[in-house]
């Protein structure tokens, strides 16, 4: 038997009937996976786009604020917030560790964390 013949699908059955047919059984395939990954069906809430119009923006200073690196005193603030004796992260080091042991990293883990997200190994968002 040639490799084709082994991967062709010849006839499917479908809740007892047989599918034969490349058009047949393309179409089936179609209508299968896009019943099976389609759109989600609606929600039924509408909001009316006019809400958007009331939103507060941030301005432009704001943004630029908003978008400026991290400070050291804000990564540390940061770190000593975390409540302690929780699983620990992906790099299997709980946050104890890096609490007791700051002064010692502090700069080490700074410069990572600021060399990560100016190279957007890390997003800043």
């Amino acid at each position: 038997m040639e490799e084709k013949e082994k991967n062709t699908i010849i006839t499917l059955e479908n809740e007892g009937t047989c599918i034969e047919g490349d058009d047949n059984l393309l179409r089936h395939a179609s209508e299968y996976y896009s019943d099976l990954f389609g759109p989600v069906p609606q929600h039924g809430i509408h909001l009316d786009p006019s809400i958007r119009n009331n939103c507060y923006k941030l301005s432009d200073s704001d943004n630029e604020i908003l978008c400026q690196p991290f400070s050291e005193t804000e990564i540390s603030a940061a770190l000593f917030q975390m409540k302690k004796n929780k699983a620990p992260g992906p790099d299997k080091m709980p946050i104890e560790f890096f609490q007791k042991c700051w002064s010692i990293i502090k700069s080490e883990v700074v410069k990572l964390l600021m060399t990560s997200i100016t190279t957007k190994l890390i997003s800043a968002g």
